[in-house]
């Protein structure tokens, strides 16, 4: 990796002008994550990928091929995928009409184009269906070994797969013979490393960190996608043996417009406060506008810094700061969040903007559950292990009232009890002895409880304000 990290995201969204004026305008949008230093590298990989999520899930967004603006091309892996597609068409088209050696060879391409267009394949499901199709083809010609093992494969990357209820019963009897085998399949592990050091990987088309990562997966055949911006995606397939590791080592090739990009975003890094290199950088990617996703991380709290410039004048549109906690679980929804609500690239008011308010669920129970960490800067809601120590704590009052009372008769009990002479005639007695008994087992048994619910009560009480006075920590930038 050289000097300082980048990750870059580009995309084309399509933006609506106002209904009023009764026309659209196109606007061009890049947006891009730079890391401040090598070790923030990681955080803004995550950042650009859920910067990339993000305007992948809004309906007016189209996403511009980075490794074709980069690379001056077309990328191997779009007409391999294209290749795939029309295998999968022919093969469908064949086992439909019987035809099962032409379907057989047809599928077989399938999966060798798919494998080699995992590069750019988000979403494997057309390969999980290809290895169905296969199964079935090959149970109908009584090939009994290849079709449990293509409906393995299917298993292996979609465990929920199901074979469809029209299919031959000969096939659903073998694809039920292949899922009992799965279930004692076993795993093992898968260890990827990369040459840029961060990048992202997906592993059959789910996203499961930034590389190196070691990770478990079940014994089978999965297919390993890793990629970083501004660098051609790699995709291998990878053989996982129960009890084994299995090492994805990739050489990610750097694109032909590598260096100067990186150049200018280490022009960006340099001059965080300026928007004089933003608008420059817009200016070479030649877009509409552009935000730049500055990441600083410092050990378990990530400021990120956006600043969104227009492209055509250079001046600057929206800047916004604020810290996340890249461990924490909503950490992507809290980025999605401020992205969306604070640097959206269509917004012109800016940071100082007043903050949309947040519509409520559709069912009308209520306002949404605000984020926690890090949550709106102006308010942090209070853990639950703080409610649940004061709750505690207050019904301990129950057990040391009950205590103090039980306590006070059963003494009462035991002065008279012990002030009567031992004399088994007096028929009082032995009453006397029990009532004293069980006022005294009364007792203990609500002190302990208290105690019990005293300690239990502070202790979350202690845990409860430490997590939030580092909730309130990383929510204020």
């Amino acid at each position: 990796m050289r000097g300082v990290g980048v990750s870059l995201l580009l995309g084309c969204a399509t933006l609506s002008a106002s209904v009023a004026h009764a026309r659209d305008a196109e606007v061009m949008v890049a947006a891009i994550a730079i890391a401040a230093d090598g070790g923030s590298a990681p955080v803004a990989v995550e950042v650009a990928r859920v910067a990339h999520e993000t305007l992948a899930h809004d309906r007016d967004v189209r996403q511009l091929d980075l490794e074709r603006v980069l690379d001056g091309g077309d990328p191997l892996w779009v007409s391999k995928l294209q290749a795939a597609e029309a295998a999968t068409r022919k093969g469908t088209s064949a086992l439909e009409s019987v035809e099962l050696p032409v379907a057989a060879e047809a599928f077989a391409e399938a999966v060798v184009a798919y494998e080699q267009a995992v590069a750019g394949m988000r979403d494997l499901t057309p390969l999980v269906e290809v290895f169905g199709r296969q199964g079935v083809v090959f149970t109908l010609q009584g090939d009994k070994k290849n079709a449990e093992e293509a409906f393995a494969r299917a298993l292996a990357l979609d465990p929920a797969w199901r074979i469809e209820g029209t299919a031959p019963s000969k096939a659903r009897a073998a694809f039920e013979v292949t899922v009992k085998a799965q279930k004692n399949a076993g795993q093992g592990t898968v260890t990827v490393y990369a040459t840029t050091g961060a990048a992202e990987v997906w592993v059959d088309g789910v996203f499961r960190g930034v590389a190196p990562l070691t990770l478990d997966a079940r014994a089978g055949r999965h297919y390993v996608r890793v990629a970083r911006d501004g660098y051609l995606a790699h995709g291998s397939a990878v053989e996982v043996r129960r009890g084994s590791e299995a090492t994805v080592q990739t050489s990610l090739r750097p694109t032909s417009r590598l260096a100067k990009l990186e150049e200018l975003s280490h022009r960006v890094a340099r001059s965080k406060e300026s928007v004089g290199p933003v608008a420059e950088l817009a200016a070479w990617l030649q877009v509409d506008r552009l935000l730049v996703l500055l990441v600083e991380d410092s050990g378990g709290s990530a400021l990120v810094t956006g600043t969104l410039v227009d492209g055509v004048n250079g001046q600057q549109r929206a800047r916004a700061s604020k810290a996340f906690s890249p461990r924490d679980s909503f950490f992507e929804r809290d980025v999605r969040n401020f992205l969306r609500e604070r640097l959206a690239p269509g917004a012109s008011e800016g940071a100082d903007a007043p903050r949309p308010e947040r519509t409520p669920p559709p069912d009308g129970d209520g306002p949404p559950t605000p984020s926690l960490l890090p949550g709106e800067a102006e308010r942090v809601e209070a853990p639950g292990a703080v409610v649940g120590g004061w709750v505690l704590l207050g019904l301990s009052a129950v057990p040391i009232g009950t205590g103090i009372g039980f306590g006070i008769a059963s003494l009462n009990y035991y002065d008279a009890f012990r002030n009567k002479l031992p004399d088994q005639v007096d028929p009082n007695l032995n009453p006397l002895r029990t009532t004293w008994l069980t006022m005294s087992i009364i007792t203990d048994v609500s002190w302990a409880l208290a105690i019990g619910m005293v300690a239990g009560g502070s202790a979350a009480l202690v845990i409860g304000y430490d997590e939030w006075a580092a909730r309130e920590e990383v929510a204020t930038p």
